[in-house]
């Protein structure tokens, strides 16, 4: 089967989008735009593969040139090498250069950190590892994969993903991360409880779909922000049929399932219910023995912490602080719970209470007002800077704490790059510590934001108390210090937030280094 010639593809699916009607969306990315037109071609050809022969193709490139007979289709407008997937750890087509991510090659496949399910006969191909996936996601499993319009360590979701039905939809680095990969996984997995327990057990594994809730249903709850809002009508209903089931499901699957479903419930803002659930599943770890010795951990940190979701959301504080409490004694160094019991203390009107756990959960916080410890640390090129070197004769100097990877960092940087440009001239200093990446690493990074100010590599090790992390009990990222002239913290801040700009500028006209009333910033490479 030979195809049409590219070029009319191409103005066809660009003539539908221009005169699509009245509802067709505007261009507003050509590259993208141009990039879908491939995707669609690249669909076409492997339908037709995949009738001709019964599977699809082991690598893309074998859709050339009997079923894409023009190369540039396999190349990303918006790729700017002669054909590369954008990133080291996608799968690279052995035969021909391609911006293109195909997940369904003949290469083995490396498994999953966390299967949802029994694979039977292992493994296999990436082709035979996805169409398992299919089962627990449906079409939200891609085929191709474009990376070429979507920033690395950015949260942005211009992600192209071409699924097997031709459907293309813009999604994250992490495809099973995307809202419609966590509605289809809980449709999927509601419509096979359904079916029957029998049938639900030799597909599912009940601890992985907990694990895969972890960090959406659990990490926002009902929060505003949520990213997976859309799902929330979802929650009950798979609840109820978790709870209906549990008792057929057999021995610590049914906890498994109460667990669950009482995490499903909170999120819900059905608090009540929640109660009662994981109610019911500590009653089963009790009788499984689940609260031994050599367990008690484990059950304090899963059952422990819905229990006290559920305290919360009720409004019993007294509950919740009794919970609190011996969670902090399990992880006596954790200091999520310390910080809890302050929140909760302060909210009973205990302040000397709630300042004394924040003191032992930040201990930074006891830093204000205090001397900036000193150090010394060198540069990617191997020069020594020191913070008297870099204090003096400024009236303010701003420290950050940051590793090349870390997403958060990447985001406020621009924001400080453009603080040193306005304002170094009127007496600020910025310097920014590296966790302890290589030299080069730090220098790419210092290199891809045009950074005017210097970049130390930190160096931080396990258990040494005299790195310059431990000495300013830096936990999170990124971090920042502000030091008067004198060389005091006057104020610190944890992790990023984007009117970070504002508030820097406000602590740092207190110190007399004023922003000019309209201060244009440069383009920072990289944001």
């Amino acid at each position: 089967m030979k195809s049409p010639p590219y070029t009319l593809l191409l103005l066809a699916a660009v003539l539908a989008v221009a005169y699509g009607g009245a509802g067709a969306a505007p261009v507003t990315d050509p590259a993208a735009d141009a990039c879908i037109q491939h995707l669609r071609i690249l669909h076409s050809a492997l339908a037709a593969y995949e009738k001709d022969h019964g599977r699809l193709p082991d690598q893309i490139s074998d859709l050339f040139p009997k079923y894409v007979g023009e190369k540039s289709v396999f190349h990303c407008p918006a790729d700017r090498t002669p054909g590369e997937p954008g990133r080291d750890f996608l799968h690279k087509d052995p035969h021909m250069p391609t911006s293109y991510d195909y997940e369904w090659s003949s290469d083995a496949s490396n498994g999953l950190p966390a299967p949802l399910g029994p694979f039977v006969g292992g493994w296999g191909s990436c082709g035979h590892l996805m169409h398992r996936q299919m089962d627990f996601f449906g079409d939200q499993v891609p085929v191709i994969r474009c990376f070429h319009h979507h920033r690395e360590y950015s949260d942005d979701n211009n992600v192209l993903n071409l699924t097997r039905s031709g459907r293309i939809y813009r999604g994250g680095g992490i495809w099973e991360d995307d809202p419609g990969s966590f509605a289809a996984l809980i449709d999927h997995a509601d419509r096979d409880l359904q079916a029957g327990v029998e049938h639900f057990n030799k597909g599912w594994f009940i601890g992985p779909i907990d694990e895969y809730l972890y960090g959406k249903v659990f990490a926002y709850g009902g929060l505003e922000g949520d990213p997976y809002k859309s799902v929330r009508p979802k929650y009950v209903p798979f609840a109820d049929h978790l709870v209906f089931a549990a008792a057929k499901l057999g021995a610590g699957r049914d906890r498994e399932a109460l667990k669950i479903a009482a995490k499903l419930y909170n999120a819900a803002g059905q608090y009540q219910k929640g109660l009662e659930t994981i109610g019911r599943s500590i009653e089963l770890a009790a009788k499984d023995g689940d609260y031994s010795p050599e367990h008690w951990q484990r059950a304090l940190d899963d059952d422990a912490t819905v229990l006290r979701d559920c305290h919360e959301g009720l409004g019993h504080t007294g509950e919740e602080l009794a919970i609190v409490a011996l969670m902090h004694g399990g992880r006596p160094t954790v200091d999520g719970p310390m910080m809890r019991l302050a929140d909760l203390h302060q909210k009973v009107g205990n302040s000397q209470a709630a300042g004394q756990w924040s003191d032992l959960a930040d201990p930074s916080r006891q830093m204000l007002g205090n001397p900036a410890p000193d150090f010394a640390l060198s540069t990617p090129p191997g020069q020594t800077l020191s913070l008297e070197q870099l204090r003096r004769g400024n009236k303010a100097t701003l420290i950050g704490f940051f590793f090349y990877g870390c997403g958060p960092c990447r985001a406020e940087t621009p924001h400080l790059a453009n603080i040193y440009d306005t304002l170094h001239a009127k007496g600020l200093a910025v310097v920014s510590i590296d966790l302890g990446d290589p030299a080069e690493k730090v220098q790419k990074f210092a290199d891809e934001f045009a950074l005017g100010f210097p970049l130390l590599v930190g160096g931080a090790q396990r258990d040494d108390h005299r790195d310059v992390f431990s000495q300013y009990h830096v936990t999170g990222y990124p971090t920042l210090f502000l030091l008067d002239s004198q060389g005091r913290i006057v104020w610190r801040h944890v992790g990023f937030n984007p009117d970070i700009d504002e508030e820097i500028r406000l602590q740092l006209a207190r110190l007399g280094v004023k922003s000019p009333i309209n201060p244009r910033p440069r383009p920072i490479h990289g944001s």
